[in-house]
């Protein structure tokens, strides 16, 4: 099987710090050795900041860590054949001091085993092959495992980096698993739970509907084609709500933003699953004396948010496969 092929291993330590602008700073995972800046960065340029609207019932957001994602994703015009397992980059975008650009530094690495098999696992990102790691030395950061039958969500696995530290309790290691279940049929969106991050809780990711992006474009001054949300939703019943009424609290913890400036190079807008700027709000995992969450709750946001682009990928496929399908069987 596919997912057997995914090494597990436990990953190494990471170190986290706040820095003064009240942003987090995160040091590359394993400690590797600096990214040189003129052999392996590329400069692009900083997106504006962006409140969430309040109609959306969501609160304040403030994108302390931003991150590139590069997947050219599947055109709309190609064979529904599986894309390669081209390692997909995902980099650290830092705005440059000398101008309102950014520059980007390879962190992450997402790694499938071969083209017919749709689990994969992140490792960090190697100083000597920043966009494709070291798949024999690294260890994993997370896994995502997809099993073959309807009806059957893939599985995320996440690895602490203080696991070593705690090796008699399975819990205190820091292992956290679920699953990446569809809310329904005539939607998109995907949620899951964690038992550990964040004091557990449930996450969804979701696209933006046109009055939200509208919004986005009226804050922040630039068009997005596509607006994938990431929101912990908290639900209140109705005997805790003051109208009576079970409610849902929305709080976002990340965006992916694709448009004409952020979405990945050699991708347009019609294409499903391309990479974009991914916007990560880490105040959900400021306490630092739970150690790990903030190491982990960068993982599963980033995880997580390329489970969705491979199910773009394969909503794709689906698609070009009816139509080959309605083509190949002729008509009156």
């Amino acid at each position: 099987m596919a997912a057997q092929q995914l090494r597990h291993r436990h990953p190494s330590r990471s170190s986290v710090s706040s820095t003064d602008e009240g942003g987090i700073e995160l040091t590359p995972f394993g400690d590797p050795p600096s990214l040189s800046t003129t052999t392996s960065s590329v400069v692009v340029d900083s997106p504006p900041p962006y409140s969430p609207p309040s109609s959306s019932g969501i609160t304040s957001f403030r994108a302390t860590v931003q991150l590139q994602i590069e997947t050219p994703g599947k055109p709309l015009l190609s064979l529904p054949l599986p894309p390669r397992p081209d390692p997909i980059t995902v980099s650290t975008a830092t705005r440059s001091p000398h101008s309102s650009t950014s520059v980007l530094e390879p962190k992450f690495v997402s790694v499938r085993p071969s083209r017919g098999s749709g689990s994969c696992y992140l490792i960090p990102a190697h100083p000597s092959s920043p966009t494709t790691g070291n798949t024999e030395e690294e260890e994993e950061l997370s896994t995502t495992t997809y099993r073959f039958g309807p009806g059957r969500s893939p599985i995320v696995r996440l690895f602490s980096p203080h696991r070593h530290t705690h090796s008699d309790n399975d819990e205190v290691e820091g292992v956290e698993e679920f699953e990446l279940k569809s809310v329904g049929l005539l939607t998109r969106a995907v949620t899951f739970k964690t038992q550990r991050l964040g004091g557990g809780g449930v996450f969804e990711w979701r696209y933006a509907g046109r009055k939200e992006r509208r919004t986005y474009q009226q804050t922040t001054g630039m068009e997005v084609n596509n607006l994938l949300v990431l929101e912990r939703v908290v639900k209140i019943h109705a005997a805790r709500n003051t109208n009576g009424r079970d409610e849902d609290v929305r709080t976002p913890v990340a965006y992916l933003v694709r448009n004409e400036e952020y979405r990945s190079v050699g991708s347009s807008a019609s294409s499903a699953g391309n990479g974009g700027r991914l916007l990560v709000d880490m105040s959900l995992w400021g306490d630092e004396t739970r150690k790990g969450e903030t190491e982990m709750g960068l993982v599963m946001v980033v995880t997580t948010c390329l489970a969705m682009l491979k199910k773009e990928v394969d909503r794709r496929r689906a698609q070009q496969i009816a139509i080959l399908a309605g083509g190949g069987s002729g008509g009156p």
